[in-house]
């Protein structure tokens, strides 16, 4: 499969690079190109179908493969973006960072990027809007915004969360799919102070909250077979992150929250004596840990050890690398 690739250049002094901005060469920081591809993402589920597999559990190596380089390129600009990001909270009076960083956000919008529809298409959409938009409140936080000069970036921004929001609310919402947009929507929500995204997240954790098992779980996750478990945890940290991120504007009762991350640690836990989760067999945990560190900031007491038992950085991409933002926020939702 062919891609149709454009360079966009940020009209800085430019250097055409594939590696993650670092502070080896940070002193004398030049602004990288960003490669976006163009038209729709092409992003497709690379997992058994359920005919085949009623746990959507197993990945097919020649889907695997096929969408490794569209993945691969889809992922360049928000990675850059991120990297920039955490770069200038190192570098805070650098502004060739600074002006890097604004017009890379600001270009997304000339660019169009994250077009597409479809389950697979949205849920990567959520997933790296989440990660740019995250970032962006980071700087926010730290003191580092850039003063109505990312108009660009918020009208794009905000246009993806209301395509998010619009594919979830006819599609319907039963699974961490959906609760990962309503992540993308919060966080562009807060960064834009525009509220009226908020009521598609308040939505999907209403949804949530219903489907809540008796045990205190989420039945679409346990559905996933071998990697039940990390369904589990990933959805809770989803649903976690984006009280988080309501704050003030989530007024219901997180009790139902608070179980669910409690149950997820507990069964972690379980693990240590034995493989088994809710009688589904022995359980694939990849990539599982980073969102633990998440479910501790949120019940410290409760999920305590389970960053112990699945020793893991606490850093996940889609919450935009480093962890301490969200943890922060979730820490303060827990109280």
């Amino acid at each position: 499969m062919s891609l149709k690739i454009r360079q966009f250049y940020t009209g800085l002094t430019i250097i055409i690079s594939i590696l993650s901005v670092s502070p080896v060469w940070a002193a004398s920081f030049e602004c990288p190109s960003i490669v976006i591809v163009q038209g729709d993402m092409g992003i497709k589920t690379r997992y058994l179908g359920r005919n085949k597999d009623s746990t959507s559990s197993t990945l097919v190596p020649e889907l695997v493969e096929e969408q490794a380089d569209i993945r691969a390129h889809v992922n360049y600009p928000a990675k850059k973006i991120v990297d920039i990001g955490a770069l200038y909270l190192k570098q805070r009076d650098n502004p060739k960072i600074r002006l890097c960083f604004l017009r890379h956000i600001n270009a997304l919008s000339d660019m169009n990027y994250l077009q597409g529809s479809g389950d697979a298409n949205i849920v990567y959409k959520s997933w790296l809007l989440s990660a740019i938009t995250i970032t962006a409140l980071k700087l926010d936080q730290a003191n580092l915004s850039f003063n109505s000069n990312d108009t660009a970036f918020r009208q794009w921004a905000t246009f993806r969360a209301q395509e998010i929001a619009g594919y979830y609310r006819k599609e319907g919402c039963t699974n961490n799919h959906c609760y990962w947009g309503g992540v993308a929507t919060a966080a562009v929500g807060r960064y834009t102070s525009n509220t009226s995204l908020f009521d598609f997240s308040r939505w999907t954790l209403k949804h949530a909250r219903a489907s809540i098992d008796k045990q205190g779980f989420l039945p679409a996750e346990l559905r996933r077979g071998k990697r039940a478990l990390h369904y589990t945890v990933f959805a809770t940290a989803a649903l976690i992150s984006q009280v988080a991120l309501l704050g003030e504007h989530y007024h219901s009762n997180s009790v139902w929250l608070e179980t669910l991350a409690s149950q997820a640690c507990k069964s972690v836990a379980a693990l240590n004596s034995k493989d088994d989760f809710k009688n589904l067999g022995k359980q694939d945990v990849t990539g599982t840990a980073p969102y633990l560190f998440l479910l501790k900031a949120y019940r410290p007491q409760q999920c305590g050890n389970s960053t112990k038992l699945l020793p893991g950085q606490p850093k996940a991409f889609f919450l935009g690398w480093d962890l301490g933002y969200i943890n922060s926020l979730a820490t303060h939702s827990s109280n």
